[in-house]
């Protein structure tokens, strides 16, 4: 066979199989590739695939150790656990309400992400959570858009601060940069859930610490 016919061949059946697996119906219903690509676009839903291939391998062991149900899924705990152990193994992120306790029946590891998710994909994944569970390539997905909205809030506050301090991102001085990294920081070890990224919020901030508001500023700095 010609080469060209067979990397043909082999584009073809990339190509179905990217397809088949965007549109497969699960068990628990619909794919969460599609939902995701209705609710963020394509352009984000490839971005989302291919940081869920490599993160489903990261996750493959934690994932065969949890119990499973009948499709193959964890439930929402062990969703949580598996989430929370990726995110400390990964970037050493300690997520506040990520990880359930034994007597939190009622939540999900969804409300730890209250305003980070668009409300139809953040719905779609609370009733697949709770009524279905998530299998091992449902909760890499999931793992991927979390990372994608940490580091989308991250971006936007870092421009923000960028703002704040009146400097540009190109051919900036070390002593600015170093401005710029202590406002950012000031931000997040002070950051609540109204206006975080606010220009004003992040010089209140700024401020409130060099007041003494944080005891070990001057050694995190």
């Amino acid at each position: 066979m010609p080469t060209f016919m067979i990397t043909l061949c082999t584009l073809l059946a990339l190509a179905t199989q990217c397809d088949a697996r965007l549109v497969r119906a699960t068990p628990a219903g619909r794919s969460v590739l599609l939902e995701v690509e209705d609710v963020l676009g394509k352009g984000v839903r490839q971005i989302l695939d291919a940081k869920a291939s490599k993160l489903q391998e990261t996750l493959r062991h934690t994932f065969l150790s949890l119990p499973r149900n009948g499709r193959g899924a964890i439930r929402k705990k062990s969703v949580s656990y598996a989430l929370h152990r990726l995110f400390v193994q990964l970037h050493g992120w300690n997520m506040k309400g990520l990880l359930l306790s034994d007597d939190e029946d009622e939540g999900t590891p969804m409300d730890a992400f209250p305003n980070d998710i668009p409300a139809r994909l953040a719905d779609f994944f609370h009733d697949r959570i709770n009524n279905h569970g998530l299998d091992l390539h449902e909760l890499s997905v999931f793992a991927a858009i979390i990372e994608h909205a940490v580091s989308k809030k991250a971006e936007a506050r870092l421009n923000r601060t960028f703002e704040a301090e009146g400097f540009e991102r190109v051919n900036l001085r070390r002593d600015n940069a170093f401005q710029v990294m202590h406002s950012y920081l000031a931000a997040y070890i002070l950051g609540s859930s109204e206006s975080e990224d606010s220009i004003k919020h992040i010089l209140d901030c700024k401020k409130q610490l060099q007041k003494g508001a944080y005891p070990r500023w001057n050694a995190a700095k």
